[in-house]
Order: C-alpha cells, then sequence, then structure tokens
C-alpha cells in the first residue's frame, strides 16, 4: 500500500514538474524569439539610454533651481522613449553623412524640457526609433562684449561644438547680444532634421506665443509645436501620411 502511494505521490511530482518545465520553455521561446522584435529594449543600449533620460529630466521635477529662484517645469518621460545619447563628434558624424532627428539640449534648460514631450510624443506617434540626444550645456562657447564693444570669449566651445558652428550656420540665429550677426549660436532647445547629410529642417525653441520659459505650453502650444515637428518630419520622408496623433493613423 505504501509503494502504491508512493509510486502515485512520485507520479504527481513529476507531472508538475513536467508542466512547470513546459510552460517555462514557452515562455522563453516567446519572449527570446516571438516577442523579440516587439521588444523595444532588446538594443541594452537603447534601454540604458532611455531610462537615463527620464531619470536625467524627471529628477528635476518640481525642485528648486540651485540659486532658489525657479522651480523646474516638470516633465513626464515615457521610459521606452527613442533618446540616444550620442558625442559631440558622433554628431557632427550624422550632420555631414546621415539620417536623423538630433535634439540639442539639457536638463536643466526651461526651455528643454518645455519642448520634450512633443518632441517624443510625435516620435512615438511616428515610429521614430530614435531622436539623438546631445547635451549643450558645457560644450558651447560663452561670449561677451567688452566696454569697448568688442567681442571677448569668456569660455571656449569644444572642437566639435566649433565644428557644428560651421556646418549649420545657414540656419542657426545670432548669438544673442554681441551685435553681430555673423557669429552664430546653437540654442537650447533646437531639433534638428538630417536626411543624407543635408538640413531639412532646423527648429529652435517653442512657438512665438510662448515668451515665458517657467510657463508651460498650453494645449493649443502644444499642439502647434507638435504640428511643426510633424511638418518636418514630412519633409524629411517626403511623403505626406505622417501622423500627428494616434487617432489620425
Amino acid at each position: 500500500m505504501k509503494k502504491k502511494k508512493s509510486k502515485k505521490f512520485l507520479f504527481i511530482r513529476g507531472s508538475i514538474l513536467l508542466i512547470v518545465g513546459l510552460v517555462s520553455l514557452i515562455f522563453v521561446i516567446y519572449f527570446n524569439f516571438i516577442k523579440k522584435d516587439d521588444n523595444p529594449f532588446k538594443d541594452s543600449k537603447k534601454y540604458s539610454d532611455a531610462v537615463k533620460f527620464k531619470e536625467e529630466y524627471e529628477s528635476l521635477n518640481n525642485i528648486t533651481d540651485e540659486k532658489g529662484n525657479k522651480k523646474y517645469i516638470q516633465v513626464k518621460i515615457p521610459k521606452d522613449n527613442p533618446i540616444v545619447y550620442k558625442t559631440g563628434k558622433e554628431i557632427v558624424d550624422i550632420i555631414e553623412n546621415k539620417t536623423g532627428i538630433i535634439y540639442f539640449g539639457y536638463s536643466k534648460s526651461m526651455w528643454s524640457r518645455n519642448i520634450i514631450e512633443a518632441l517624443l510624443d510625435v516620435a512615438k506617434t511616428n515610429k521614430i526609433k530614435e531622436v539623438y540626444y546631445l547635451d549643450i550645456s558645457n560644450i558651447r562657447q560663452e561670449l561677451i562684449l567688452d566696454d569697448s564693444g568688442k567681442v571677448i570669449t569668456k569660455k571656449e566651445g569644444t572642437t566639435d561644438y566649433i565644428k557644428m558652428l560651421e556646418l549649420l550656420n545657414d540656419y542657426l540665429k545670432p548669438y544673442d547680444g554681441l551685435n553681430d550677426e555673423s557669429i552664430k549660436r546653437i540654442n537650447d532647445p533646437t531639433v534638428l532634421f538630417v536626411k543624407d547629410g543635408k538640413v531639412i529642417e532646423l527648429k529652435e525653441g517653442t512657438v512665438d506665443s510662448h515668451t515665458n520659459a517657467l510657463e508651460k505650453l498650453t494645449k493649443k502650444q502644444y499642439n502647434e509645436l507638435k504640428q511643426i515637428y510633424v511638418d518636418a518630419i514630412n519633409k524629411m520622408n517626403n511623403q505626406d501620411n505622417v501622423c500627428k496623433d494616434d487617432s489620425s493613423c
């Protein structure tokens, strides 16, 4: 009698282990082969960049700046955002030879924080897999006028930044406050659309009606900015079927 119970117990236990094993195998096959192409984080580099960007921007939400003058605008960054961090050298190469959307900005810039949700929204809707990001907070040159009106270099820009100024000279606005339209600057934020090494569109700032960086875009302004990005993507893709929102696709 004990032997029969023992055999029955072993049979049940074996059956349970077999079922667990089969279920585990099915999950492994599904997520590694069938579901693999649908996984936005299959590229570990892209995943780490997405998480890094989300943490970098959201960590400042409603925090007062170092001088105690202002609170950083609250932003919500999707965890599956398409941001890919790039070096200055890599950005120069993209501008000269490749295709892509480049976002110049930095997390502590109120202007940058005002545009990032609209940019990521449009990127997601239009299935943009990568938006290249260059933090420009410490790479730009700083210029001022002395008492005689002469331009003085307070801080040198990086070699790659100077090269970007050369490449984008025809599209950039003059450096504010220098009274010299020949001196250009990459303002924050700037979104650049490039195709095969050709500049398609360059958009600085938010929209004309938005004049206070401390105030978040209204819904109307937000949609206006989205449309600007959509139009730029249209030019890049040379097609008219770019989506403004999920409902229009």
